[in-house]
């Protein structure tokens, strides 16, 4: 059970990620929390992976039960089904018959680099199989052997860093030419005592979009590839750049080397986490300065998005004033949970902004193909990942929209859980929500970072704000007042909630009022059951008005109205109404003609028992269906009302609905074409069995099973023969014995089938 939850959640996330676009070069930044994780594809070349680990995962799941089982193999499902696209695109649109590579660099050992790649290579081993492909993978491991497991990549084809040390240009990069995207590969001398100093440092050009990757590289490395360009800094300049040691402020920023590159975009990989508290504000100053000193700031419009970091108030307003007031520009903090810490306060503060700076945490993995201003944000909803607490769901629109688009808000609340976030609910938080690596975590919960209720809350939310900003603004206002009082007295039913809004997104904006309009006049909208009405809204979306008018209409021949039904009853209306729109417009009034009869049990039965009326209600539809393919309609209509009679010849007749379900069941397993015949056959074999004395109708339903069986089976009509001589003589007569008389009519017809055919031929 739990790899099968696994794999539909790899399955949803890789659907979020991989949406059918237009080939073109990509690089995705994945959003693994405290940690890295990017892959490079050049169309027609081999896919590039920099790096894949995790030291604090994104808090998808709120319980520890959940976050130790499903956090890490979805993570690396989404990298490994990315791949699989990649490999995809390059073939045709499909993975079958085909022979593929993967290049690796694994920056230096640190396990926020390096700890799923075998993982994720395991998982794609574990594809090929079904899908009958082979491919083979190379990698480029930052350092020496004796920082990494003996059997770290046990499957693959490596090298170390200390093999080739210094700058590389394009052209001289051995295995990894193949990716076609590598300009320049600088691999530092580092020291044995830290694994950051072997930082590889990699720049890639695609056809829009370049950009630098640094792994946890500190002043001593970005220095020491600065000397090694000697004058050719220049070669350094991209459009994005991963900051370094996922926006540490140790050692990391270093001007020269900065000013170099130059980015147009800062991506930061970093998670919630006390013991490291990445990305510092320090850093995302450091980045801000330089982006706006090189006219990078400002210079083409930036999505809305939610970026975190943590500082104390000073340098927090320091930034905001120096980078966004002078500016006009946007800076919107969304309110959350102080830390105390030991000499200042600290904060961790969450913030829309319109800048070319993005934390992963916030807004989710994310993917370039060109304007490093817009990036496709792959699976956060609207710039700002779900399972972030806020104390007001409206906090997960940009106030942009949320000053343009009151209604908007007011929608938006209507589906939020309240409760996440706030002050109140800290102490709740700090029980509910448990992190994976150590008790020191537990902090993040005072701050009110972290969702509480695990991942169906954080899919739910994405989901319903993802459908609400599907929504041209234009058709909210309408929808809104269609749906507000449809789902105001179902404020714990979520699911229930969902469905009625989506539905209604979905159809035509001109055809909504009038389906509305249509359901209330038919007493098909319950503001005390939103799943009925929700049935309701389902069941006539899809079907023309004029039509769902005209089946109305005939379904009132039998209940003139449809206020006082039960909801059973109306459970049944929604069935007939879909079978009866499946049936041609043609034969629709005809084929409910001959059925109708039999949708009336009060007219089949006596009416002491009116226990009976409607009791069958859940079948009808099935009914209905009986009849949708027959010519014959008035022959078939005889035939089960002769057969229904003895269903109820005897005293049970509570029994009659459940004896007709059953029935209903088995003729529906016949051939249409065949129905009647069958029926003609078995007719006269019940006839017998209800005169016999001691018979119970539930028996004639059991034996219909049995006789549909064999009814596809040679000599049919000579095995019913059988039966009913013997039974006219009162052998075989309880229902225990019917499969023994069955199995004995078996050789009688075979014998007799022999008989005819010799007398044939004489």
């Amino acid at each position: 059970m739990k790899k099968f939850f696994i794999l539909i959640c790899v399955l949803l996330c890789s659907n979020n990620l991989h949406a059918t676009f237009p080939l073109k070069d990509e690089v995705t930044f994945f959003n693994v929390g405290q940690g890295h994780a990017a892959l490079i594809n050049k169309i027609s070349r081999v896919p590039l992976l920099i790096d894949a680990g995790s030291d604090g995962r994104p808090y998808m799941q709120g319980e520890t039960y959940e976050w130790e089982t499903y956090s890490e193999p979805l993570l690396i499902g989404q990298i490994s089904s990315k791949i699989l696209d990649c490999w995809k695109q390059s073939h045709n649109g499909e993975l079958q018959r085909g022979k593929y590579q993967l290049n690796i660099i694994v920056t230096h050992p640190d396990k926020d680099h390096k700890d799923f790649i075998p993982s994720i290579l395991s998982q794609l081993h574990s594809f090929q199989a079904q899908y009958n492909f082979t491919f083979s993978a190379k990698a480029l491991l930052g350092g020496n052997e004796t920082l990494y497991p003996q059997e770290f990549l046990k499957d693959c084809s490596f090298k170390y860093s200390v093999e080739c040390l210094g700058i590389y240009s394009r052209g001289n990069c051995g295995f990894l030419e193949s990716s076609g995207c590598i300009t320049h590969l600088f691999c530092p001398k580092g020291i044995q005592s830290d694994d950051n100093r072997w930082s590889i440092i990699i720049r890639v050009q695609l056809d829009d979009i370049s950009a630098v990757f640094t792994g946890d590289a500190n002043k001593t490395v970005k220095k020491q590839m600065l000397d090694s360009l000697a004058g050719r800094r220049n070669e350094l300049e991209s459009d994005l750049l991963l900051a370094p040691h996922h926006g540490s402020d140790n050692d990391t920023y270093f001007d020269s080397w900065d000013q170099a590159v130059n980015p147009r975009a800062i991506i930061i990989g970093a998670a919630p986490h006390r013991r490291y508290g990445h990305p510092r504000g320090e850093i995302i100053f450091k980045h801000l300065n330089l982006l706006q000193r090189n006219g990078r700031i400002w210079s083409q419009k930036v999505t809305p998005h939610c970026i975190l970091y943590r500082s104390n108030q000073a340098l927090h307003e320091t930034i905001q004033a120096n980078f966004f007031q002078a500016k006009q520009r946007l800076f919107d903090e969304v309110p959350n949970v102080s830390l105390q810490h030991e000499t200042a306060l600290e904060k961790w503060h969450l913030v829309w902004i319109d800048a070319p700076v993005f934390t992963l945490w916030t807004t989710g993995s994310l993917a370039f193909r060109g304007d490093p201003h817009k990036p496709l944000y792959l699976d956060a909803p609207n710039g700002l990942m779900t399972y972030v607490a806020v104390p007001e769901v409206k906090y997960f629109l940009s106030p942009t929209q949320r000053d343009r688009e009151p209604a908007l808000i007011e929608f938006v609340s209507e589906f939020s859980l309240n409760g996440e976030g706030d002050l109140d609910t800290v102490s709740t938080l700090k029980q509910h929500v448990k992190t994976f690596l150590s008790e020191a975590e537990t902090y993040l919960l005072k701050e009110g970072l972290v969702l509480k209720d695990g991942l169906t809350l954080y899919g739910n939310r994405a989901r319903i704000l993802n459908s609400i900003l599907e929504i041209p603004a234009s058709e909210r206002n309408e929808l809104f007042a269609l749906v507000k009082p449809l789902i105001q007295s179902n404020k714990k039913n979520f699911s229930v909630r969902y469905r009625i809004f989506n539905v209604l997104k979905a159809i035509r904006s001109g055809e909504r009022i009038p389906l509305i309009t249509f359901l209330r006049d038919q007493s098909f909208l319950e503001l005390t059951d939103a799943a009925r009405t929700t049935n309701a809204i389902e069941t006539f979306s899809n079907i023309p008005l004029n039509e769902a008018r005209e089946i109305m209409q005939l379904l009132q021949q039998i209940y003139p109205g449809f206020i006082a039904l039960s909801a059973r009853e109306k459970d049944s209306i929604f069935a007939m109404v879909t079978t009866l729109h499946s049936i041609n417009p043609t034969r629709r009034a005809s084929v409910f003609t001959a059925a109708r009869p039999l949708i009336m049990p009060y007219e089949l039965v006596p009416e002491r028992d009116p226990k009976v009326c409607f009791h069958d209600v859940d079948d009808n539809s099935s009914l209905i269906s009986l009849f949708k393919d027959e010519e014959r309609l008035d022959e078939l209509t005889k035939k089960l009302q002769a057969a229904f009679q003895y269903l109820t010849n005897d005293q049970l007749l509570h029994l009659y609905g459940e004896n007709k379900h059953f029935f209903i069941q088995v003729l529906k397993e016949i051939p249409s074409t065949h129905r009647i015949n069958f029926l003609t056959e078995i007719l006269p074999l019940f006839l017998i069995i209800s005169q016999k004395e001691h018979h119970e109708s539930w028996t004639i339903s059991v034996r219909t099973q049995q006789l549909a069986k064999i009814y596809s089976e040679p000599n049919f009509s000579l095995r019913i023969y059988y039966c009913r001589l013997q039974m006219q003589e009162n052998r075989f007569l309880p229902v225990d014995d019917f499969k023994m008389l069955l199995s004995f009519s078996e050789g009688y017809a075979k014998n007799q089938a022999v008989k005819l055919a010799r007398n044939a031929t004489s």
